[in-house]
């Protein structure tokens, strides 16, 4: 568990260092978090057809988040320091 969460925590908003960097960790993660909707979905009974769309919307989810975090990451890019 401790280094799945390691993994993961790299691809953070604050931990890319580039915008196409960016774009493919939110790619990335949109695709791992609907993978695991779907894995828990089928283990719990549930039907392809109906876990599906859940885990659509939480990919799309997760790439709006990505999104609003933008102008964020990108102003700590370009702060002088």
């Amino acid at each position: 568990m401790l280094l799945l969460a390691e993994l993961l925590s790299a691809f953070l908003p604050t931990e890319v260092r580039g915008g196409r960097a960016y774009v493919l960790h939110a790619l990335l993660m949109s695709v791992i978090a609907a993978l695991v909707l779907v894995f828990f979905w089928r283990v719990f009974g549930g039907s392809w057809a109906a876990g599906l769309p859940w885990a659509a919307g939480l990919a799309a989810g997760v790439a709006a988040g990505y999104a609003v975090a933008w102008p964020v990451v990108r102003r700590r890019w370009t702060r002088p320091r």
